[in-house]
């Protein structure tokens, strides 16, 4: 899975811009955004977001890595609110949580 791919939200069409393709910058088309921490650093993120997607929007360098994309090799775990190995490229962001790594 590339970089662009594991950026998509679920469901995206990949039809072009303007063409009802998700603004992957905010928010979503009626949609809403959620309040979350990555290191503890303050993020707004369009909510159905994958934690690994959000990670690599705000901070590509530092983000967790991207391999299977799909959960099963473990390589892009993270905390989240203190519970370790919790799966970024799996996992939605939840309005208020924190995420480290």
């Amino acid at each position: 899975m590339s970089i662009e791919e594991a950026r998509e939200p679920s469901g995206a069409t990949g039809a072009p811009e303007g063409a009802g393709a998700p603004d992957r910058g905010g928010e979503q088309p009626g949609g809403t955004v959620v309040e979350i921490e990555l290191r503890g650093r303050p993020c707004t993120v369009a909510s159905g977001r994958s934690v690994l997607a959000a990670a690599l929007d705000e901070d590509p360098e530092s983000a967790p890595p991207v391999i299977c994309g799909m959960g099963s090799c473990y390589a892009c775990v993270v905390t989240r609110n203190g519970h370790e190995q919790v799966r970024s490229c799996i996992t939605q962001v939840q309005e208020g949580d924190s995420y480290d790594w």
